[in-house]
């Protein structure tokens, strides 16, 4: 879904009281500048009703297009995410961001020819736009294309070197290629610019759990349970709770075997 769309109109409008009030009030750029009020608020409904009434007045306007689609997208409603995307893209047909989401909605609806061909027009009309790059870097790893994906969040990293998600995306590819040196080096990079990155931790855990380390399972699952505060999450929180459990006798055999250890060694 397109990001930080904001019409210039929309800058310094403030909504007043009054005949004049209510002709400011009765225009499409301050149905937008409501709808993206109420969708920072978290009130997607009354955000949708917001942009669609400034569609009334403007039928054209295709960032209102774009942000009704972006709602559908948070809903998860992909096929009205879809049309109202088509009906931007006939309005600016050489928006890069915009293809890119497109493509990603074609993507969840299993249209992945359709996805990758629009991704293909997003990435040739703006090759140097992090938002295509890195959209087009998820849609072709997720399609089995890892070289093509780790060559686009290399791209990533160039422009924007501090971002995490770039770095994160490197770790999970090289992690399901077996390559569990760059993951683990992909994610200590993340920690190192975020610490709070709970996602980093639960990869560790994965990589330390295959290595058969499971000392730093424990360490690394453990701090992911500290940092997870999604609901999304509950369902994988609940996992590495069970597999922690089950790894506890393990680990309390394995401590007094060092404890055991030390005391000969003396």
């Amino acid at each position: 879904m397109k990001k930080n769309i904001q019409s210039p109109a929309n800058a310094n409008l403030t909504l007043t009281t009054g005949k004049t009030g209510a002709q400011k009030a009765d225009t499409a750029e301050s149905w937008f500048a409501k709808g993206e009020k109420l969708a920072d608020a978290g009130k997607l409904p009354e955000a949708m009703a917001a942009f669609k009434k400034g569609l009334q007045l403007d039928p054209d306007d295709a960032e209102i297009f774009v942000r009704i689609g972006d709602l559908y997208f948070e809903l998860e409603q992909y096929r009205d995410a879809q049309i109202n995307y088509e009906k931007a893209l006939k309005i600016m047909p050489d928006d890069g961001e915009l293809l890119a989401s497109l493509a990603l909605v074609l993507q969840l609806l299993g249209n992945n020819e359709g996805a990758c061909q629009q991704m293909e027009k997003a990435i040739k009309l703006e090759p140097e736009n992090y938002f295509c790059l890195n959209a087009a870097a998820d849609l072709f790893a997720e399609a089995g294309e890892h070289q093509r994906a780790i060559t686009l969040l290399e791209k990533c990293i160039e422009l924007e070197a501090d971002d995490t998600t770039a770095l994160y995306s490197l770790a999970e590819i090289y992690y399901e290629l077996g390559d569990l040196q760059q993951a683990e080096q992909y994610c200590s990079k993340v920690l190192e610019l975020n610490p709070q990155h709970c996602m980093a931790y639960f990869l560790l855990g994965g990589i330390a759990l295959d290595e058969e380390d499971m000392a730093e399972v424990a360490s690394c699952y453990k701090k992911y349970l500290e940092l997870e505060k999604s609901p999304l999450a509950a369902e994988m929180i609940a996992e590495v709770k069970a597999l922690l459990a089950d790894l506890e006798p393990e680990l309390v055999t394995a401590a007094k075997r060092e404890k055991t250890g030390v005391r000969q060694k003396h």
